[in-house]
């Protein structure tokens, strides 16, 4: 059973619409309560950069296993559903038993690595999902383990989230100062300001 909403009511809260026998009554209060869908699974992704902070990225989602098709997945705010792909495999494989999907990246913020090749292998059962089995949607294999995190709960495992971490471009920059229009001759006590993607300093 999900979550109930009580209301207190009295009698002054209702009037009578039966003039003859007062056998019945409407109420003059109106009640509202949001009703909240909870979805049945959650497979999703998210993004990090070096430093652990929320990235931004496209992920290509790969049928595989059998099944076809490709899904362009933007992250926002370094977070993304991939949901809607479940709901995709159900719709087009209904007698399928599961289906298997890669995850790929194909581009990301600037200043930060692009992960190359295959991050992950995805088996869901679709199966389980239909008759509502309650555990074991998702299986994730074939992952990196230093760079691609999977959580999830063993003994649920109707909740399934990817975190992806990109690694900064390496960069190695040298400044020099020179005289203005004297290329061999140098200057000293110069102090540079270099501002990279993001805003660090």
């Amino acid at each position: 059973m999900g979550k109930q909403t009580k209301w207190t009511l009295t009698p002054n809260d209702f009037h009578s619409i039966d003039d003859i026998n007062n056998s019945m009554y409407e109420c003059d209060k109106l009640f509202t309560t949001p009703i909240v869908n909870e979805s049945q699974y959650n497979l999703s992704i998210k993004k990090i950069d070096g430093d652990g902070q929320p990235a931004n990225a496209t992920f290509k989602i790969i049928g595989s296993g059998g099944v076809s098709g490709t899904w362009e997945v933007p992250t926002k705010e370094g977070a993304a559903s991939l949901n809607f792909i479940v709901d995709d495999l159900l719709n087009r494989y209904p007698d399928w038993d599961r289906a298997e999907l890669i995850i790929t990246e194909i581009a990301t913020d600037e200043g930060l690595l692009i992960q190359e090749g295959n991050l992950a292998k995805i088996i869901v059962d679709l199966y389980k999902i239909r008759s509502s089995y309650g555990s074991g949607y998702f299986q994730p294999s074939d992952y990196d383990g230093s760079s691609v995190w999977v959580d999830f709960d063993p003994r649920d495992m109707t909740t399934l989230e990817f975190t992806v971490r990109n690694e900064f471009i390496p960069v190695n920059l040298t400044l020099i100062k020179k005289e203005e229009g004297k290329e061999n001759v140098y200057l000293a006590g110069a102090e540079f300001t270099i501002t990279v993607h993001g805003g660090n300093k």
